[in-house]
């Protein structure tokens, strides 16, 4: 039996009918969200999103700021941290302070002073509000609290936090600046940052915690130059034990004749010597580390940046060395 031969056009038709099914196919399998992109339009501006906001279309100005994120991150036109300020902003609006937290926090690390003082104070206010509310503990005759949804609000329980925070802490930051040890003044310092982002984000200015904070880094300067004095010569007494000269009896014959070890050779490392080298070392990248939390601190509020510069170099060759004597054997 013979096939029966298609005419040309029964063949253009079937070759349509193929093209017209894939096209079907790759529309079903698009992503939705790839479809949506397309309906609906050129990116926003953060003017428009702003206007959106300041209307009180807080889901739609959600939505757009998702898509600016996805779509136009690195782009010139936009300022990441801005954007993450006004999700922050939207999702507080819609009463959802956990993801609002997180807008925040993430913001924190905008190097705009501005943007990370306000992301970081608002990150403590949400933690220390309950269900969008902010209840002052000093100077609330009525009890009465203040919901943080709004930004004029926000500044208001910033106001209050402040205070509130500072009266809690007073003996905390007292201990810090007559501190003996830095056990204290690692303990304040973050909570000392939190509130210089706190009066700035409310205020602009910082009469209260500047002084606070200088006082704490001047002191904690003075402890870690004199703990790293202290530390560097333990390090040193321990590499002068190691390198002395002992006469050891001989132990083992090698294939020559000859003894493996014995007579006069460097003492080396006892097990106590590691043992005291090994907590050396976690105890100088403490300092290493408090040194440069100082210093990043006083660089949020335009401190004594340059004057952190020695400690930290001299804690940097300190802890070096410990490690450079750990390991000689």
């Amino acid at each position: 039996m013979k096939s029966r031969r298609l005419s040309w056009p029964q063949r253009a038709a079937g070759r349509a009918s193929i093209v017209s099914w894939l096209v079907g196919l790759l529309a079903a399998i698009t992503p939705v969200s790839a479809l949506a992109e397309a309906d609906e339009g050129p990116l926003p501006t953060f003017s428009e999103l702003r206007q959106m906001s300041d209307a009180g279309q807080f889901r739609v100005c959600l939505r757009q700021i998702a898509r600016v994120l996805r779509l136009a991150e690195g782009s010139k036109g936009y300022d990441r941290y801005e954007l993450l300020l006004l999700r922050g902003d939207c999702l507080l609006h819609i009463e959802d302070p956990a993801t609002a937290q997180l807008a925040y926090a993430a913001a924190k690390e905008s190097p705009v002073s501005a943007q990370a003082n306000e992301a970081r104070a608002t990150v403590l206010l949400i933690a220390r509000s309950v269900k969008m509310t902010y209840v002052p503990r000093t100077a609330n005759e009525t009890g009465d609290g203040i919901n943080i949804a709004s930004r004029a609000n926000r500044i208001k329980a910033l106001g209050a936090l402040l205070q509130d925070e500072i009266r809690a802490d007073r003996r905390e930051m007292d201990r810090a600046i007559a501190a003996q040890d830095l056990v204290p003044i690692r303990e304040v310092l973050p909570k000392l940052a939190d509130l210089y982002a706190v009066e700035r984000a409310t205020t602009e200015g910082d009469a209260n915690v500047r002084p606070i904070l200088k006082a704490v880094g001047a002191r904690a300067r003075v402890l870690i130059d004199r703990e790293l004095g202290l530390e560097g010569e333990r390090v040193a007494a321990i590499e002068r034990r190691a390198n002395q000269r002992l006469e050891f009896p001989a132990v083992g014959v090698s294939s020559g004749g000859g003894t493996w070890w014995g007579g006069i050779n460097r003492r080396g490392l006892y097990t106590n010597d590691r043992r005291e080298l090994r907590d050396l070392i976690a105890y100088l990248r403490q300092i290493e580390e408090t040194t440069k939390l100082g210093q990043r601190i006083a660089l949020s509020f335009d401190g004594d940046v340059k004057a952190w510069d020695p400690l930290i170099e001299r804690a940097s060759k300190v802890l070096q060395h410990s490690n450079d004597v750990l390991d000689s054997e």
